[in-house]
């Protein structure tokens, strides 16, 4: 297994982004808890067998914030015709999308995807929210 590579979240990369690409995607409303007022992105780079993993947070950066809360709420509201995602609730103020076509495998701690043969680990931002967006995986809870 393999940690995605870390990157910091910018509008350029949200205005270039293919919703297609985005695996899994974590928004925090500030004072949720965990990662407060955070996005955390894990998006598969087209044509490659590499995954990122794209951080921003509202305190170090509003306008990427902002930006990219528009771009997943845009989709996440209209949840029950989204083309891509299925949302989650992970509780206090955390949201959580999933890409429909992603099959993520559930661990005891992470996620695991796969491109071709390769597997990467994707983490929450806390071990609860990945417990209870796992329940709900197993469970066809999402919205």
């Amino acid at each position: 297994m393999i940690k995605p590579m870390e990157q910091k979240l910018s509008v350029i990369v949200l205005n270039n982004i293919d919703l297609d690409e985005i695996i899994y995607a974590e928004i925090t409303q500030p004072g949720g808890m965990g990662n407060a007022g955070g996005i955390i992105l894990y998006a598969h780079q087209g044509g490659t067998e590499q995954l990122i993993c794209y951080e921003t947070n509202i305190y170090d950066d509003e306008e990427t914030y902002l930006v990219g809360e528009e771009l997943l709420y845009k989709e996440i509201n209209s949840f029950d015709d989204s083309e891509y995602f299925d949302l989650y609730n992970g509780g206090m103020g955390n949201q959580i999308v999933v890409n429909k076509k992603a099959n993520l495998e559930i661990t005891d701690r992470y996620f695991l995807y796969k491109i071709g043969e390769v597997q990467f680990q994707i983490f929450s931002s806390v071990h609860i929210i990945f417990t209870r967006v796992a329940y709900e995986m197993k469970n066809n809870m999402g919205y």
